[in-house]
């Protein structure tokens, strides 16, 4: 999402626009990647996240933000890499402070690319299906 054409989609300056008319729009009118949303989520409420068996790495002591890593959604021979993004606007960011909604939980779904049962997977996709829950804040 970094790198290539579709690295604007996450711009963080404006071309033709003074500091500070840039900075009220792109606080505004930006979008921001669920992952890091989650992510940022997590660091603020201090509470660890539930991540499942196999997103967990590292020890058990070590800081809720360390544990987790964000799986791939494609593969291709030996190798994977995340392709598959949801991108929200401001009112899913909690440092935002109009924001509505905060991105309590993330999954990528990838049964059918790791262990594919031809009955069920054979009119899959070949990437990972990418799956957040949103909570109203009050």
């Amino acid at each position: 999402l970094a790198d290539g054409v579709l690295n604007h989609l996450l711009t963080n300056t404006l071309r033709f626009a003074p500091a500070i008319d840039a900075r009220t729009y792109l606080a505004r009118y930006c979008l921001y990647d669920a992952w890091q949303l989650y992510i940022k989520t997590q660091q603020a409420t201090m509470a660890p996240p539930a991540p499942a068996a196999a997103d967990v790495i590292g020890a058990v002591n070590e800081p809720a933000q360390h544990l987790i890593t964000r799986k791939p959604t494609h593969y291709y021979g030996a190798s994977s890499s995340v392709l598959d993004y949801i991108l929200l606007s401001c009112e899913f960011d909690t440092s935002y402070d109009d924001s509505f909604f905060a991105v309590t939980d993330y999954h990528s779904y990838d049964r059918h690319l790791l262990n594919p049962e031809f009955e069920r997977d054979d009119l899959s996709t070949d990437h990972a299906v990418v799956l957040i829950t949103l909570t109203l804040r009050s």
